[in-house]
C-alpha cells in the first residue's frame, strides 16, 4: 500500500489549479456572451464604415486590396473579414452587415483571452485564471472588441508574440520564435503603429535582463539555463524570426505579391505618423490616458473606470519586484510585463495625438498584472476569514466590471455622456435620415441602384456611404464641377451652411426638407429631395414646436432649421480637393466646427 503525503505546498498547488480551471471556463462563457451578442446595437462609427466601404467592399466586388498610407492602416482586418465572408457565403457588399463585420474583432478578442494560458507557468496558475477573467470583463477591452477597427487584433497579436517569446525562453525550441515572428509580421499588417509596442517590449527585455544580472533565483526552471544554447544559436533563431516577420508583412501588404510597392508605401507612412504625433486635431494632455483608464463619474452619477484593476495591477507590480516567487511562476515574465506596461503608457502619454483605443495594449498588460495582483492577495497566510474576504472583494470587482460592460455596450453604446469610450461617434439620429431615404427609394420602386444619393460633406459624410451602399450615387468633399450630377441625384445630403446654395442650383428639380439630422452631436445635416419624391416621404420625425405637447423640449429647437439655413453658404462649400480615401475625422467639437466653417481646411474622414 502506497503512502500518499499531502504537504501544504501540494494542497496549495492543487487549489490554484482548480481555481485557474474554474476561472478559465467562467471567462470563456463571459467572453462569448459579451463579444458576440447584439453586435448591431450600435450605429456604425466613421472608422468602421471607412474600413468596410472603402477597403473591404471593393475586394468583395472582385478588386484587390488598395493600401492608402494616409490613414488606411494595414490590410489584416479586411483580409480577416474577407475570409469570414468566404466561410459564410457573402460575396457582395450588399451582403455585409454590422454583425458580420464586428464578429471579426470579436474572434480576435476570444483569442486574446485564450492566449493568456500560454504564459501560465510565468504568471502563476491562479494569476492566469484571474487574468483571463479580467480580460473577459475589462470594460475597455469589451467595448473595442465589438468595434470594427484594428486595435483588438493588434493587441491579440502583441500578446501572442509575447507568449510565444516566453515559451521560447522556457524551451529554447525555435518553433516558438518562428510563431513570434509570424505574430510580429501580422502586427505590422494590422497597424503600422505596432512599432511603439515593439520599442516598449525591447526596452522591457533590456531592463529585465539588467535586473537579472543583479538578482538571481527567478523561479520556474531558471529559464532552462541547463540547455547549453550558445549566443550564436540564439542570434540565428532571432534572425530566422525576423525574416519570417518580414516575409509575412510583405506578402500581405503586397496583396500576395500582386502590388509589391504597397509594402514600401507602408514604410513611408511613418513620415506622416511623425507629423500627426503633434496632435492633428486629437491633441490631449499627457495624463489623458491615465484618467481614461482610472475612470470618471458619468452624467447619471455612476462611477465608471478600471480603477479596481489599476489597484490590483499595482499589487502585481509590487509582487514582481518585491516578493519571492513560488515554484509555479517566474518573476522574469512578471517583471517584463510590469516594465512593458510602464514603457507603453509613458510612450503613448508623451505623444500629443491621442485616441482612446490607442492605449488598449497597455491596458491589457495592466489586466495581466491585475491577475498577478489578485493571486498575490490569496497567497498571504492570514487564515480562512481573510481568504473569504479576498473572494468577496474580487467577485464584487468582477460584478462591478460586468455592470459597466452592460451599460457601455447594451445601454449606452454611442452616448458619450454615459460611456467614456465613445469618441467622435456617429449619432444614432443619423439612422432617421437613412430610414427616410430608404423609404423614398422603396416608394419610387425599380432597381435600388438607380436611386441616386449624392453626399457633399467635408468628411464625405461617413458612415452614410456605407448605409447607402445598396443605392446609387456617391460622396465628395466639394461641389462637383458638373452641376448636372446634382440635378441627376434623387437626394442630396450636405451640411446646413451649403444647403441654401445647393437649393438655388437645383431649385427647379429639388427642394430642401425643413428637417435637421445629426451625423454626430456637433455635425448637423440637411437634405434636398427631388420634388417628385416629397409626396412619398413620411412626415418629419420631429414636428414643429407648436404641435409638440411635451413641455420639456426647448422652445428654440424648432427654429434650428431656419437658423442653419441662414448661415452663409460660401463659408463651407468652397471647392476643395477630395480627401484621400480612408482618411480620418476630427473628434473635438471645436475642431469639427472649424471643419464645417472651412471645407478647405477640413481633415480627411476618420479618427484613426
Amino acid at each position: 500500500m502506497a503512502l500518499r503525503l499531502h504537504t501544504p505546498h501540494s494542497r496549495a498547488a492543487a487549489g490554484q489549479v482548480s481555481t485557474a480551471v474554474g476561472l478559465f471556463f467562467v471567462a470563456l462563457i463571459l467572453t462569448l456572451l459579451t463579444r458576440f451578442t447584439a453586435l448591431d446595437l450600435r450605429v456604425m462609427h466613421t472608422d468602421e464604415a471607412v474600413q468596410a466601404h472603402i477597403y473591404l467592399a471593393p475586394m468583395l466586388s472582385g478588386g484587390a486590396y488598395e493600401y492608402h498610407q494616409a490613414d488606411g492602416h494595414g490590410p489584416l482586418l479586411v483580409y480577416s473579414t474577407r475570409a469570414l465572408c468566404w466561410l459564410t457565403g457573402v460575396d457582395s457588399p450588399a451582403g455585409l452587415g454590422e454583425i458580420l463585420l464586428r464578429v471579426t474583432p470579436a474572434l480576435y478578442s476570444l483569442g486574446l483571452v485564450l492566449v493568456v494560458w500560454l504564459m501560465a507557468d510565468g504568471l502563476g496558475r491562479g494569476a492566469t485564471g484571474w487574468a483571463m477573467l479580467f480580460t473577459a470583463l475589462s470594460p475597455m477591452i469589451v467595448y473595442y472588441s465589438r468595434y470594427y477597427i484594428m486595435e483588438v487584433p493588434l493587441v491579440f497579436l502583441t500578446t501572442l508574440a509575447i507568449a510565444a517569446g516566453w515559451r521560447y525562453a522556457v524551451s529554447r525550441h525555435p518553433g516558438w520564435l518562428v510563431l513570434a515572428g509570424v505574430a510580429v509580421g501580422l502586427m505590422h499588417v494590422a497597424k503600422e503603429t505596432f512599432l511603439i509596442q515593439m520599442i516598449a517590449a525591447g526596452l522591457a527585455v533590456l531592463a529585465t535582463s539588467a535586473l537579472e544580472f543583479f538578482h538571481s533565483g527567478t523561479g520556474y526552471g531558471q529559464i532552462n539555463r541547463r540547455s547549453g544554447r550558445s549566443g550564436s544559436t540564439l542570434a540565428a533563431h532571432l534572425v530566422l524570426a525576423a525574416l519570417v516577420a518580414g516575409a509575412v508583412s510583405f506578402l500581405l501588404f503586397s496583396g500576395f505579391l500582386s502590388k509589391p510597392g504597397q509594402f514600401f508605401d507602408s514604410l513611408q507612412s511613418y513620415v506622416e505618423y511623425a507629423k500627426r504625433a503633434e496632435g492633428a486635431g486629437h491633441a490631449k494632455p499627457w495624463w489623458w490616458y491615465l484618467s481614461l483608464i482610472w475612470g470618471r463619474r458619468e452624467a447619471d452619477g455612476f462611477l465608471v473606470g478600471e480603477w479596481p484593476l489599476v489597484l490590483l495591477a499595482l499589487v502585481g507590480m509590487g509582487k514582481a519586484f518585491g516578493a519571492r516567487p513560488s515554484r509555479y511562476e517566474n518573476v522574469r515574465l512578471q517583471r517584463f510585463l510590469a516594465l512593458y506596461a510602464t514603457a507603453l503608457v509613458c510612450g503613448y502619454s508623451l505623444i500629443a495625438y491621442k485616441t482612446p483605443w490607442s492605449i488598449l495594449g497597455a491596458e491589457h498588460a495592466m489586466v495581466l498584472l491585475a491577475g498577478i495582483g489578485a493571486a498575490t492577495l490569496f497567497s498571504a497566510p492570514w487564515g480562512r476569514i481573510y481568504q473569504l474576504a479576498v473572494w468577496v472583494v474580487l467577485l464584487a470587482t468582477a460584478g462591478y466590471l460586468g455592470r459597466q460592460v452592460w451599460r457601455q455596450n447594451y445601454q449606452w453604446p454611442a452616448d458619450a455622456a454615459h460611456n467614456p469610450y465613445v469618441y467622435s461617434h456617429t449619432s444614432p439620429d443619423v439612422l432617421r435620415l437613412v430610414r427616410q431615404v430608404n423609404e423614398a427609394a422603396q416608394a419610387r420602386g425599380g432597381d435600388p441602384r438607380d436611386f441616386s444619393v449624392f453626399i457633399i460633406h467635408p468628411e464625405s459624410g461617413h458612415p452614410l456611404p456605407w448605409y447607402f451602399r445598396h443605392l446609387g450615387g456617391g460622396a465628395t468633399t466639394a461641389l462637383p464641377d458638373d452641376s448636372s450630377l446634382l440635378a441627376a441625384a434623387d437626394v442630396i445630403i450636405t451640411v446646413p451652411e451649403a444647403a441654401s446654395l445647393l437649393g438655388a442650383l437645383v431649385s427647379s428639380s429639388h427642394r430642401e426638407v425643413q428637417e435637421t439630422w445629426l451625423l454626430r452631436p456637433d455635425a448637423p445635416l440637411r437634405a434636398l429631395f427631388r420634388r417628385s419624391l416629397l409626396g412619398d416621404l413620411p412626415p418629419p420625425t420631429t414636428p414643429p414646436a407648436p404641435a409638440r405637447p411635451e413641455p420639456e423640449v426647448p422652445a428654440a429647437e424648432p427654429e434650428e432649421p431656419e437658423a442653419a439655413a441662414a448661415l452663409p453658404a460660401t463659408e463651407t462649400v468652397a471647392p476643395t480637393a477630395p480627401a484621400a480615401d480612408g482618411a480620418e475625422t476630427t473628434p473635438d467639437a471645436a475642431a469639427a466646427d472649424e471643419a464645417e466653417a472651412d471645407a478647405a481646411a477640413a481633415p480627411p474622414p476618420g479618427t484613426r
